[in-house]
C-alpha cells in the first residue's frame, strides 16, 4: 500500500525537476526557485493526481470507492489548474500592467504579482500523460 504514496510523490517531484530543466533551457539561466514555480509544463499537480488515479485503478479497480474519490480529486485538480489558477494569472498580468502605468514612487508600493499560476490545456495534458506513464512504469518495476 506504500505505492499509493510513493508513486504519486515520485511523479510530482520528477515533474517539477523536468519543469525546472525546461525553464532553465528556455531562459539559459538556472534558478533554484524554478523547482517551486507554478504553471508551465508539465503540470506537476496533474501528474500527482493522475498517477494516484492510475495506481488506485490498477490495485483497487474501477468500481472501488477509492477510485471514485481519486477520480473526483483528479477532476478538481485539473479544473483548478486550467480554469481558476489560469484566470488568476491573467488577472495578475492585468494588475501588473496597471501598476506599471503609475508614477514610479506609487508603483514601488506594490509587489509584482506572479503571472504564471495556472496552466494551458496542453500543459495539463502533458502532466496527465506524464503522471499516468510514471505510475504504469513504476507499477511494472515495483
Amino acid at each position: 500500500m506504500i505505492l499509493f504514496f510513493v508513486i504519486p510523490l515520485i511523479a510530482v517531484i520528477t515533474a517539477q525537476i523536468i519543469k525546472a530543466a525546461l525553464m532553465t533551457a528556455k531562459t539559459g539561466v538556472f534558478d533554484k526557485s524554478y523547482f517551486l514555480k507554478h504553471g508551465r509544463t508539465p503540470s506537476s499537480h496533474t501528474a500527482l493526481a493522475t498517477s494516484l488515479l492510475t495506481v488506485v485503478f490498477w490495485h483497487e479497480g474501477i468500481y472501488s470507492s477509492a477510485f471514485a474519490i481519486s477520480m473526483a480529486l483528479t477532476f478538481i485538480v485539473i479544473d483548478d489548474a486550467v480554469r481558476f489558477r489560469f484566470y488568476l494569472g491573467q488577472q495578475a498580468k492585468a494588475i501588473n500592467r496597471l501598476v506599471q502605468e503609475l508614477p514610479a514612487e506609487k508603483a514601488a508600493q506594490y509587489p509584482r504579482l506572479h503571472e504564471t499560476l495556472g496552466h494551458y490545456p496542453h500543459e495539463v495534458l502533458a502532466g496527465a500523460l506524464y503522471g499516468i506513464g510514471v505510475a504504469l512504469l513504476l507499477i511494472k518495476i515495483l
